[in-house]
């Protein structure tokens, strides 16, 4: 994720990268344990290597049955205040 200027960070995680490496990495302000499992959400297309994703290829995935768009769809519908994008500032360069 790093070599590729932090793409795709999501929503509560931040990164610093330095010469194409992850120096410092949150999630939710709180340092990333190596001895903790974390799970990620993402599509099959990204899960698989698609639009060169080739870090998650090989992880274990747990199917959903639940369609991206549908999940969209029920989000929207659960929260129908407008959705405002926002720069984060999630991922920044190391001086």
């Amino acid at each position: 994720m790093a070599q590729k200027g932090g793409w795709p960070v999501s929503a509560q995680v931040q990164m610093t990268i330095q010469a194409g490496k992850a120096k410092a990495v949150t999630l939710s302000g709180a340092t990333i344990d190596p001895q903790k499992t974390y799970r990620i959400a993402t599509n099959d297309y990204l899960a698989n290597g698609g639009d060169q994703s080739s870090f998650f290829v090989g992880k274990k995935q747990i199917e959903t049955n639940v369609l991206f768009r549908n999940a969209i769809i029920e989000h929207v519908q659960a929260h129908p205040n407008p959705i405002r994008a926002q720069l984060e500032g999630r991922t920044k360069e190391a001086e």
